[in-house]
């Protein structure tokens, strides 16, 4: 596996470019997986919502009561980190089992 890091895994530049970025807006739950390929952060929404420039909407499934939080305006960042990231998870995406067009109702979080 190392080896393969040590190929296929971003310079220090990069994911420097990437972690200064998320400091910036205060974020700073960040951790760098050991392939260096994602970077995990964690944040209150509000920082998210500045960061991304997106606004996200509580969705409840209204069968099982379990609730997401996503956007589904398109997120943006920086155009000098868009060579760096090639996507940002968590933002859009709804699973499959929960069946957004049929069974969900949302509300502001």
């Amino acid at each position: 596996m190392d080896q393969v890091t040590a190929r296929l895994a971003p310079s220090n530049a990069r994911l420097e470019a990437v972690t200064s970025w998320l400091e910036q807006y205060g974020v700073s739950l960040i951790n760098i997986l050991p392939s260096r390929d994602f970077i995990q952060a964690k944040m209150p929404v509000a920082v998210a919502e500045k960061l991304l420039d997106v606004t996200y909407r509580v969705y409840t499934h209204v069968k099982t009561g379990k609730t997401l939080l996503r956007a589904t305006d398109a997120y943006s960042v920086p155009s000098n980190l868009l060579q760096h990231i090639d996507f940002i998870s968590g933002v859009n995406h709804f699973p499959c089992r929960f069946h957004f067009t049929q069974v969900l109702t949302f509300s502001s979080p």
